[in-house]
C-alpha cells in the first residue's frame, strides 16, 4: 500500500520523504535559538557585572576626591594654622607636641600595611579622630598660655560658638558667664567711663598703703584667669560637640559603604539567576539619579558635613535598582494570584512597558515601595487581627 501509495503519487511521496530532513531543520533551528538565547543570556549577565565594576571604580574615585580629600585638607589647614600660633613668642612646646603628634597620626597610615593604605582611599578611620582630638587639645593650651589681647579674642570667638549651641543647657550658661566676665573686664581696665570703678577706689582707701592701681591690677588679673577657665571650659565643650559630631558622621559613612558593597552583591545575584532582568534594574538605576539630581538641584546650602551629603547620591542607583526589582517582583506575584486585572500585568521574563514604567516609578521613589509594602503587610495582618481579637472575647 505504501509502496503504491509513493509509486502512484510520487510528488507526496517526495514530500514525505523529506519530512525527516524538515524535521532536522527545525529543530537545528530551535538549537540555534537556545544556544542564542544562552548567549544573550551571558552577554546580559556579564554588561551587569561590567557596570557594577565601573560604579564600584566611580564610588572609590569620587569618594577620594570629593570626600576623603577635602576632609584631609579641612582637617590640615587647622593644623597648620594652630601650629602657627603656637610657634610664635612665647613658643608654646606642648601645643607642639600635639600637634606632631596629630601629624604622626594622619600621614603615618601608609606604614601600617597595605590594608591601611586601601581604607583611607574609602574609608574614615579612628586615626583621623585621634588627630582631631590632638589638635584640639593643643588649642585649649594656646588659650591657657596667651596675654590678655588674644585671650579677649578667643572668649568672644567661643561665646559666638556657644551661641549656636542652644540644645545643650551648659553652653548656654557658658556663654552668659564669659560674657559677663568681658564686660566686667571691660570695666576694670578702665575703658567703660575712663575711670577705676568706686568699690576699688574704696578699698585702696582702707588698705592704705596699697595703692588704687595695683588693686585694679590685681582684680583684672583675677577676671583673666577666671575668664580664661571659661573659655578653656566653653572652648572644649565645643570641641566635644564636633568631635562626637565627626565620629557619628563617619560611623553612618562607613555603614553606607557596607550597605554599598553589599548592595552590588545581591545586584550580581540577581543578574545571574534571571539574566532577563537587565532592563528593570538598569531603569530603576536612572529612576534613582533622576530622583538625587532633583533633590540635588532643590538642596539648600549647608556648612562643611565631613562628606555625608555624599551618602544619598553613592546610594541612588543602588536603592533604585533594588526597589525597582522587588517592585517589578511583587505586581508580577500579584497577578500571578489573581489580585491584579490582565491591563496592570508585569512579566518579568520578558520584560514589556508596563514592566518597565513600574520599574522606573519605584527606582524613582523609594518611599513609593515602601507605602507599597505597608499596604500588603496591613492587608495580611488584617485577619490575624480579627482572629486575636474573636479568641481574647471568647476568653472573656
Amino acid at each position: 500500500m505504501n509502496g503504491l501509495y509513493l509509486r502512484g503519487m510520487p510528488g507526496y511521496g517526495l514530500a514525505i520523504m523529506s519530512l525527516p530532513a524538515s524535521a532536522g531543520v527545525i529543530a537545528a533551528e530551535e538549537v540555534t535559538a537556545v544556544q542564542a538565547g544562552q548567549a544573550m543570556a551571558f552577554s546580559s549577565s556579564w554588561i551587569l557585572f561590567l557596570l557594577l565594576v565601573i560604579y564600584i571604580v566611580l564610588l572609590i574615585g569620587g569618594r577620594y576626591i570629593w570626600v576623603i580629600v577635602p576632609n584631609r585638607h579641612h582637617l590640615e589647614t587647622t593644623m597648620a594654622r594652630v601650629r602657627e600660633q603656637a610657634e610664635r613668642e612665647p613658643r608654646n612646646e606642648k601645643a607642639l607636641e600635639f600637634l606632631d603628634l596629630a601629624d604622626n597620626r594622619l600621614h603615618n597610615q601608609l606604614r601600617l600595611g597595605r590594608l591601611s593604605a586601601v581604607t583611607r582611599w574609602v574609608a574614615f578611620t579612628g586615626r583621623q579622630l585621634a588627630a582631631w582630638r590632638l589638635i584640639h587639645n593643643a588649642e585649649c593650651l594656646l588659650i591657657r598660655t596667651c596675654n590678655e589681647e588674644l585671650l579677649e579674642e578667643h572668649a568672644h570667638v567661643v561665646a559666638n560658638e556657644l551661641a549656636g549651641i542652644r540644645r545643650v543647657e551648659r553652653a548656654v550658661v557658658l556663654k552668659e558667664r564669659i560674657e559677663k566676665l568681658l564686660k566686667r573686664l571691660e570695666a576694670a581696665n578702665g575703658n567703660e567711663d575712663g575711670v577705676v570703678e568706686a568699690r576699688d577706689a574704696q578699698l585702696a582707701e582702707n588698705a592704705g598703703s596699697v595703692d588704687a592701681a595695683k588693686v585694679s591690677s590685681d582684680r583684672v588679673k583675677r577676671i583673666l584667669r577666671r575668664l580664661e577657665e571659661v573659655t578653656v571650659e566653653g572652648r572644649w565643650l565645643v570641641f566635644q560637640l564636633k568631635d562626637t559630631r565627626f565620629e557619628e558622621l563617619a560611623d553612618h559613612q562607613n555603614k553606607a559603604l557596607y550597605l554599598i558593597f553589599t548592595a552590588v552583591l545581591i545586584l550580581i545575584g540577581i543578574g545571574v539567576l534571571s539574566e532577563s532582568v537587565m532592563p528593570v534594574l538598569v531603569i530603576g538605576a536612572a529612576g534613582g539619579l533622576l530622583a538625587r539630581l532633583r533633590k540635588v538641584m532643590y538642596r539648600k546650602a549647608t556648612g562643611f558635613d565631613y562628606g555625608v551629603s555624599w551618602v544619598g547620591i553613592f546610594l541612588a542607583p543602588l536603592v533604585g535598582a533594588l526597589t525597582a526589582w522587588g517592585g517589578t517582583l511583587l505586581f508580577h506575584i500579584l497577578h500571578h494570584w489573581g489580585l491584579l486585572t490582565d491591563k496592570m500585568a508585569i512579566p518579568i521574563d520578558e520584560p514589556n512597558a508596563n514592566t518597565l514604567i513600574v520599574a522606573l516609578a519605584f527606582g524613582f521613589s523609594a518611599t513609593l515601595f515602601e507605602r507599597f509594602m505597608e499596604r500588603i503587610e496591613n492587608t495580611a495582618l488584617k485577619p490575624l487581627d480579627s482572629d486575636n481579637t474573636g479568641i481574647e472575647n471568647r476568653k472573656d
